[in-house]
């Protein structure tokens, strides 16, 4: 009420008002509202209260996009200390311009769906996962090698968000305007030195040519101890290993898969406490070690070695360049292994379950 006893009138401004005069707001002042934010812990970067240079970021991010500075925050998540649209909004502005999406399958294993835009791309644009997909190439697997809590939880939900993703961006990329999902955001992994000699043995390897003669030597698979046994049942046991997150899309999967054999081991030990399997653990480099012995063979085993010893390096390069031109072989040859392994382990009573009745 003013001095003449009239009631004054409050005008809220418009988010266009709002967003022209904070074009006009001083540094300081941009600063000292992200300060507040920050200590308010209303908003986190993963399961940490944002700092005040992570919400000053996002708020000048949503400034340049004509957005209310406040927007940053709700529009976007800090992973990996990296700016993330969040998938909810992705998908409300896709809507909002107008995008349309019709969801032809979605469930725990497998999401299908179309993408459309009335003037943008009138046709369906059809977008088709399946969790085996994001499996064999890692993605679902965290540092520690285990299945991330989120795929694990919610892989329905998991997998329309890498739809959505996908699908949007293919026909509108100017909805995210190049500011990738959470989910799409990996840890950026040094690219390791790569050793011409497996360059070449690999090429040579896609290619099916014979590789150039090299020295039959049977080295040991590490740098110490006896040759591996290509005998499962006969390979030396040893004692549990120390595990350490992979650092690799191949170590992740092949850390799940071992985490599979520890789970299936467990139940083998429960069921016949007569048995004594704590020796029979398997570690990430004991596999690694048998699937790059697989892939470059018996004659060509040399070529891991550097001054006559196992060289980690040359075989992290060889599976790598491996894994991205034929991940199936790293998979059937890991799985293979490991089931190997839990047959030679069953007692005969369980391993006659898995025979063929026809034989």
């Amino acid at each position: 009420m003013n001095r003449n006893g009239a009631d004054l009138v409050t005008v809220e401004p418009t988010s266009t008002e709002l967003v022209r005069r904070e074009g006009m707001m001083a540094f300081a002042e941009m600063r000292e509202m992200a300060d507040e934010i920050a200590k308010s812990g209303c908003f986190k970067a993963g399961y940490n209260p944002m700092t005040p240079q992570q919400v000053m970021v996002l708020m000048m991010l949503a400034r340049a996009r004509g957005f209310a500075m406040i927007e940053g925050v709700m529009r976007y998540d800090i992973i990996e200390n990296v700016p993330a649209m969040k998938a909810k909004c992705l998908l409300a502005e896709f809507q909002a311009a107008g995008g349309q999406i019709e969801w032809l399958e979605t469930n725990d294993k497998v999401c299908r769906a179309t993408f459309r835009h009335p003037v943008l791309h009138p046709d369906p644009f059809l977008v088709d996962l399946t969790f085996d997909d994001f499996e064999r190439k890692g993605v679902v697997y965290g540092k520690d090698g285990k299945v991330k809590s989120n795929w694990h939880r919610w892989p329905a939900a998991m997998l329309r968000a890498r739809a959505e993703s996908e699908g949007i961006n293919a026909i509108m990329p100017g909805v995210a305007m190049g500011i990738p999902m959470a989910d799409e955001i990996e840890v950026i992994e040094s690219e390791p030195v790569r050793d011409p000699a497996i360059s070449r043995l690999n090429e040579q390897l896609r290619r099916r040519l014979p590789a150039p003669p090299v020295p039959a030597i049977e080295p040991p698979l590490a740098d110490s101890g006896p040759p591996e046994s290509t005998d499962p049942a006969n390979e030396p046991k040893s004692a549990k290993p120390t595990k350490t997150a992979p650092t690799t899309e191949f170590g992740r999967f092949i850390q799940g898969q071992i985490d599979k054999y520890e789970s299936e081991l467990a139940k083998l030990a429960k069921d016949h406490t007569e048995m004594d399997y704590s020796k029979d653990h398997v570690a990430l480099e004991q596999v690694v070690n048998h699937v790059a012995k697989s892939i470059v063979g018996e004659a060509n085993y040399a070529m891991l070695q550097t001054n006559g010893k196992h060289d980690k390096n040359k075989v992290r390069t060889l599976m790598i360049d491996k894994w991205e031109s034929d991940q199936d072989f790293i998979s059937d040859e890991t799985k293979d292994y490991l089931e190997a392994k839990l047959s030679a382990l069953r007692p005969a009573e369980v391993g006659a379950e898995f025979d063929d009745p026809e034989r």
